[in-house]
């Protein structure tokens, strides 16, 4: 029987993004146990098809979210439903894709106890971004320059230069897009007085 540590001998860049996607598949395909190992190789499988193939990458997704709810751990299938509705966006299903982003953010909320007792929110402020694009996506401009800022600030003081910078791009998206909401008073004003561009990164 395949076993995952035979796996990692003959892949060692499992944890790699790089991992050859076809690889996985034939893993999980061989691998008779329903535990954390295949989870995570659902995982990633989903998220290797984002730039591929979405379809594929959407019903991995599902399956691996299937078998968190099954294992009962809430940590992966937060990414579970993170990678499928990564897979939505790229598909332009966004209304699908922001119902699993809110699910996800849900669960990691629950989380965020614990984050903020370690000092690391960097998980939740990822979601946030991944929330924030959709709903500027759906041209919610109102909502994403809400959780954007929300984002940014979590990330701020948790020192993620990477996700402060994808936050502050999406603000700067919704700032050129969001000219004829703010005509019609749709968009909230009092946070944007300044473009998020020139805020000072700590």
């Amino acid at each position: 029987m395949l076993t995952f540590f035979t796996f990692l001998a003959a892949h060692p860049t499992f944890s790699q993004s790089n991992l050859n996607i076809d690889s996985l598949v034939h893993f999980c395909d061989n691998y008779t146990g329903a535990d954390t190992v295949k989870l995570k190789a659902l995982i990633k499988i989903s998220e290797g098809y984002q730039s591929k193939n979405q379809l594929k990458g959407i019903a991995f997704g599902e399956k691996a979210i299937q078998l968190a709810i099954q294992l009962d751990n809430k940590a992966l299938l937060a990414d579970a439903y993170q990678a499928t509705g990564k897979n939505l966006v790229r598909n332009t299903r966004y209304p699908d894709a922001l119902v699993l982003f809110e699910k996800a953010l849900a669960i990691f909320k629950k989380a965020l106890a614990i984050n903020e007792e370690i000092g690391n929110r960097t998980s939740v402020s990822y979601n946030l971004n991944n929330i924030g694009k959709t709903y500027l996506a759906l041209n919610d401009y109102s909502e994403a320059t809400t959780v954007l800022f929300q984002s940014l600030d979590m990330s701020t003081k948790a020192t993620d230069r990477f996700t402060q910078g994808w936050a502050t791009c999406y603000l700067g998206s919704v700032y050129q897009k969001s000219t004829v909401a703010l005509k019609e008073g749709t968009l909230r004003t009092e946070r944007l007085k300044k473009p998020p561009f020139i805020i000072k990164m700590l």
